[in-house]
């Protein structure tokens, strides 16, 4: 999980006590995620259900106490009382279930590191949630700033229109275009500031902070060239050994195996030594263990079952067909996990392919601008090919930014595909 964010937290600026870094930000949801939260608590459950696996296979102390009611008397004896009592102390030690507590504490540890994987891939989950939230607000801050810039500059045209509107060098047309220009820039900047303040809002609440709270974003970089710097057939190779979801599939099958083991129990018998200290047929309750006449018994007892119509065969079907399914779901779990494998490789060169075009678009509508600039001195175009040339400019270097941000994201999705 911690590739994830480190791998995105190679450089940073130095930022004062308010500020949160996306590494911050990824362990504060996972120390706060509820859903983590929950996760914890399922391991230590599972934990436990290991400790009573084993306890399967040992001792049982019960007490046992009968009435036996009559409803009239025997023909040879008449029997004086109309109920009488039987008490006990009774040990049970299990000695041979067919397998069944073997399979059973087998289950329970499977189950223990099944619950470890989701756990873990629970983690990796909060941490893309909280990495996508906090570029989406990286992408917000990063659109106001591009706006504010535009808003300066059209400013600084309104005014220049302005003056030459009052010497009639300029038409009122030109002067109404410029004054459009600045309003819909403001309220573009009055929608991107919305966006910026529900986004952090939702980051706050995926870290775990108090609705309304003021957070202030830490920008990051990481390494260009993120394709040349992994070796994509060694980790196809790598992701069932290393991947937390194909790693639940295969668990999941694991444990299905012992479930046959489990339901294949019915067909041997159960054997278990006993022991017990009590009376019967005794007039009072409770005189059990002051009568001359209680007794100490020990020995082992067998039960072996011969018919059930066929149930314990079909729970073996049931739990075979089961393995089975479960084996088909790990196929396609790791075809999938392959194919999203490829599909975030090839995302991710296609990115840095598009960011090299997209930053020369970005120099060109640069270059464009200052030189319409120019020409819009000397008169050469329109005010509306100049603003035509802003807006461009402005849109090339927002469209640079989304597709950067959206590369950081792709990376991040790439690690977590591995432990």
């Amino acid at each position: 999980m911690k590739k994830i964010v480190t791998y995105l937290a190679l450089c940073f600026s130095i930022f004062s006590a308010e500020k949160i870094t996306i590494q911050e930000a990824a362990e504060m949801a996972v120390k706060n995620n509820r859903d983590i939260k929950i996760g914890i608590k399922e391991l230590e459950n599972s934990n436990i259900d290991v400790q009573k696996s084993w306890k399967d296979s040992f001792f049982k102390v019960n007490f046992i106490s009968n009435e036996t009611f009559f409803t009239g008397y025997a023909p040879s004896k008449a029997l004086p009382n109309t109920s009488q009592y039987s008490q006990s102390i009774a040990l049970e030690q299990p000695i041979f279930e067919g397998g069944n507590i073997a399979a059973g504490i087998k289950t329970a540890k499977t189950a223990k590191t099944l619950s470890m994987y989701t756990l873990e891939k629970t983690k990796k989950d909060t941490v893309l949630n909280v990495i996508d939230q906090y570029i989406q607000v990286l992408n917000y801050e990063n659109t106001s700033d591009v706006l504010n810039s535009s808003k300066k500059t059209l400013d600084e045209n309104l005014r220049t229109i302005k003056e030459k509107y009052n010497l009639r060098l300029a038409t009122r047309p030109d002067l109404l275009e410029a004054q459009r220009s600045v309003l819909e820039v403001q309220a573009q900047i009055l929608d991107n500031q919305n966006k910026v303040d529900t986004s952090k809002d939702e980051l706050v609440k995926l870290v775990g902070l108090n609705v309304g709270s003021e957070i202030e974003i830490v920008p990051f970089t990481v390494e260009e060239k993120f394709s040349t710097k992994v070796n994509y057939q060694g980790d196809l190779l790598r992701l069932p050994e290393e991947n937390s979801e194909y790693k639940m599939s295969e668990l999941q099958s694991e444990i299905t195996k012992y479930q046959i083991d489990s339901a294949r129990s019915a067909f041997f018998p159960k054997i278990s030594a006993n022991m017990s200290y009590g009376t019967s047929l005794e007039t009072e309750m409770y005189d059990s263990f002051k009568t001359d006449n209680a007794y100490l018994t020990f020995g082992l007892s067998f039960r072996w079952q011969l018919f059930d119509w066929g149930s314990a065969a079909d729970d073996v079907k049931k739990a075979k067909n089961n393995l089975e399914i479960n084996k088909l779901r790990q196929t396609d779990t790791l075809e999938n996990l392959k194919t999203n494998l490829k599909s975030v490789y090839m995302d991710i060169v296609h990115s840095e392919k598009v960011l090299e075009t997209k930053k020369l678009a970005v120099e060109t509508a640069s270059e464009v601008y200052k030189l319409e600039t120019e020409r819009y001195q000397y008169s050469l175009i329109t005010l509306r090919d100049l603003l035509d040339a802003e807006s461009n400019l402005r849109k090339s270097k927002l469209d640079y930014l989304t597709t950067r941000l959206n590369y950081y994201y792709l990376i991040s999705k790439y690690e977590a595909m591995f432990n």
